[in-house]
């Protein structure tokens, strides 16, 4: 983003392999969440890959509840509840 606001030039943040990412959020530390074929795969604030959360089936969002404690993660016939800890 700009100095005044407004959005700069356009650029790739991360690619998402394989599969394409369908939902995401962003937790208090600028991390980005985001399903995937294989799970959820976790972003640094920059784009730098810092993880993956394996799923049993391609996910396609993810939401937190409260205190980003737990990640929720729907699939194709489930939703999955994911205790996060905090390391």
């Amino acid at each position: 983003m700009a100095e005044d606001q407004s959005l700069g030039a356009r650029r790739v943040f991360a690619a998402i392999e394989p599969g394409v990412p369908d939902g995401f959020r962003v937790d208090s530390r600028g991390w980005l969440w985001t399903s995937s074929e294989p799970g959820v795969q976790v972003f640094s604030a920059e784009g730098h890959r810092l993880g993956l959360i394996p799923t049993p089936q391609t996910c396609s969002n993810c939401c937190f509840g409260p205190g980003e404690a737990r990640l929720f993660v729907t699939a194709q016939q489930f939703l999955y509840a994911i205790d996060l800890v905090d390391g």
